[in-house]
């Protein structure tokens, strides 16, 4: 086997933002790939106390992490095997910028995410993103770096701010590197390291621990904080959902994060599988005014955009685009014709947005008692939740002469949360 690690970025890469855990096929890949003998490594922005959680994994157990944009690197029991934390200048001058003006800053240190200046912020923020294994504790006593110095910082502030540091204190050469779009405030989210930093550092360091090469490690990942472990790996991928910067780096582009990418490339190296590619799907990530320029400058083409999920932290959505014209409704009118039959022969089930073209032309329409105002409005009929199994008393009502499937009218609230707040759905 030419490879002996597999080092994967864990954000947009082994798992989609804001999904409480990797994807099933994707969960099976790595333990597949461990069970070969190959070292799986989570590589990933965040802190340990941010990966330690078992279960946010899905099952996987990592055999190595390497965090804080590779400023620290640990086995799966959270033990310290190279490190490269702040400085005390460092971290003084954080505490004085962001104390002078107000900006919140937390530090990454080994138990927890400490927050120095603006804890309601941070904590508040991190209720929000609702991802698992985010949050920080209130520091603002700021004693903890006297037991021991932090790897990496956390600030929030206007994009502007950061050049007035770096003209103040760009001797220090600290690392700034952007975590996802500007917020409606304002402000943009840094992680901070040591100048020099990245996770290529960080790869190099466990390499040298484990008694490989470069050449022996595969990287994966999706964005400007992978940049550097992307360069150095024997063979690096960006997922399809990768960002500009990260696709350059990269010597493969695999398949999208929400199409298990990750496990179609652990296939095809270690165990002979086709070779991983994209699925020539659009998918796209960004702000919805940046989906407002596109329209304004390429209108005229009619594509169809479709937002996935509610807007993430990082100010950023997800949207399926096709051809203008096309739905689920589409789909539905092809196959009858493929088959011989017409629309009234089919019945049509779902819940949201993008499944109203097909809840219009099916011959008899279904929506979830949990599904969006609008698919409502296009069905026949309303079924029970889907965790109250909707769509198996539909089949036993039509096809096996069943009670009549009715919703049960218990409140659950949503099914899927931040998904059906936007009125989307996969």
């Amino acid at each position: 086997m030419q490879y002996k690690i597999l080092a994967s970025d864990y954000d947009n890469t082994l798992m989609p933002f804001g999904e409480a855990k990797p994807r099933p096929a994707v969960v099976k890949a790595v333990k597949k790939l461990q069970a070969a003998g190959g070292k799986f490594v989570l590589s990933t922005g965040r802190s340990y106390p941010g990966i330690r959680d078992k279960n946010q994994l899905g099952g996987i157990r990592y055999d190595y992490a390497i965090t804080c944009n590779g400023a620290c690197v640990v086995d799966r029991q959270g033990n310290v095997i190279a490190e490269h934390p702040l400085t005390s200048e460092e971290m003084y001058v954080l505490v004085d910028f962001c104390e002078d003006y107000n900006y919140p800053l937390q530090f990454n240190f080994r138990d927890a995410y400490y927050a120095y200046c603006e804890y309601e912020y941070l904590h508040t923020g991190y209720q929000m993103m609702n991802s698992p294994g985010l949050d920080c504790v209130d520091g603002e006593e700021q004693d903890r770096h006297l037991v021991d110095m932090p790897h990496a910082a956390f600030a929030a502030m206007p994009p502007q701010e950061v050049e007035r540091f770096h003209e103040k204190y760009g001797y220090l050469g600290l690392h700034w590197m952007q975590v996802g779009a500007q917020n409606a405030d304002g402000y943009c989210y840094y992680d901070i390291v040591r100048g020099g930093m990245d996770k290529g550092v960080g790869l190099a360091d466990l390499c040298a621990q484990m008694g490989l090469t470069l050449a022996d490690a595969v990287a994966v990942g999706d964005s400007a904080n992978d940049v550097g472990m992307l360069k150095v790996a024997g063979l690096s991928a960006c997922m399809a959902n990768g960002t500009p910067d990260a696709k350059a780096a990269a010597d493969r582009i695999i398949g999208d994060v929400r199409e298990d990418g990750v496990a179609a490339l652990i296939e095809e190296l270690w165990f002979d599988g086709p070779r991983a590619e994209p699925s020539g799907k659009a998918f796209a990530a960004m702000p919805p005014q940046e989906v407002e320029r596109f329209h304004e400058k390429y209108g005229y083409l009619g594509l169809h955009w479709m937002q996935v999920g509610a807007q993430n932290a990082d100010g950023y959505c997800y949207y399926d685009i096709v051809r203008g014209g096309m739905d689920k409704g589409v789909g539905l009118a092809d196959l009858c014709a493929q088959m011989g039959l017409t629309l009234a022969d089919a019945v049509a089930v779902g819940d949201s947005a993008n499944d109203v073209g097909m809840l219009k032309v099916a011959g008899l329409s279904a929506c979830m008692a949990n599904g969006t105002p609008d698919a409502k409005a296009a069905a026949d009929r309303i079924i029970g939740d889907v965790r109250e199994d909707g769509v198996a008393a539909l089949i036993e009502e039509l096809w096996f002469d069943g009670p009549r499937a009715e919703p049960s009218g218990k409140d659950l609230g949503s099914a899927w949360g931040n998904i059906e707040s936007a009125g989307g759905s996969l």
